[in-house]
């Protein structure tokens, strides 16, 4: 009976060290509820208290005074940051992702809001590049604003710091006013007025060579010229 008890009490410590989580940042303990438990670092690698193998599970932080707010959630595996990292205001918002591969960040997600109101201003989507040593940011993926009306006013998409693909552009009322398709370094544009009458056309490649028309807001053509390094080459150029 004894051996059973002992037995038991060692399978209930393995399944709690097994179940319980972990915060990355303890440098900020001071902002998290007190009950906290923070990760040790060795060699690199993220432990919890007390154990001899490298951490794989949850990564979460908590605000002090802030209803079970989380401040950060994420994933550890094998000891390293991997995956999606999420981090929230106080208030609820969302600050920011983080995105990890096998302890290295790789990009992130920034959220903008307008001061305000905490209507949601922009979400801008990143990758991390080292060139010589030096990291930085590159668009990369998709980027949208919005007016403080909420209603959205743009929305474009990037690769490796490029344009790529649509991108639209809307006035604060939801009319679209401009499109632009990317491919191959080469766009093309349409504009329209605020009617919805469609009010340019071009069709350019990377050194603004290509055909542009113009229409009159009453559907008329008004203009139609070729251009060259951005220059009216031939048509109906301006004066």
């Amino acid at each position: 009976m004894k051996r059973l008890l002992v037995l038991l009490f060692s399978i209930l410590i393995s399944f709690n060290s097994l179940g319980e989580t972990g915060c990355s940042e303890k440098d900020d303990k001071e902002d998290f509820i007190n009950s906290t438990t923070y990760f040790q670092e060795r060699g690199g690698l993220l432990y919890l208290p007390n154990q001899s193998k490298p951490y794989s599970g949850e990564n979460l932080c908590i605000h002090k005074n802030s209803s079970g707010q989380y401040f950060l959630k994420g994933e550890i595996k094998n000891g390293k940051r991997h995956g999606k990292m999420t981090i929230w205001q106080k208030n609820g918002l969302i600050d920011g992702e983080l995105y990890f591969k096998d302890g290295e960040a790789v990009g992130d997600t920034i959220y903008e809001y307008y001061y305000s109101t905490d209507q949601i201003k922009s979400v801008k989507n990143n990758k991390l590049v080292i060139k010589d040593g030096i990291q930085s940011y590159m668009k990369d993926g998709k980027w949208t604003e919005w007016y403080e009306n909420g209603q959205i006013e743009s929305e474009s998409n990037w690769k490796d710091g490029k344009e790529y693909g649509k991108q639209t552009w809307w006035d604060e009322n939801g009319q679209i006013r401009l499109e632009i398709n990317w491919k191959d370094g080469k766009s093309n544009q349409t504009g329209w007025y605020e009617n919805g009458q469609k009010e340019f056309q071009a069709n350019l490649n990377k050194n603004n060579d290509g055909e542009v028309t113009f229409w009159h807001e009453s559907g008329q053509i008004k203009s139609k010229a070729t251009y060259k390094d951005g220059k009216c080459f031939s048509g109906d150029c301006p004066d």
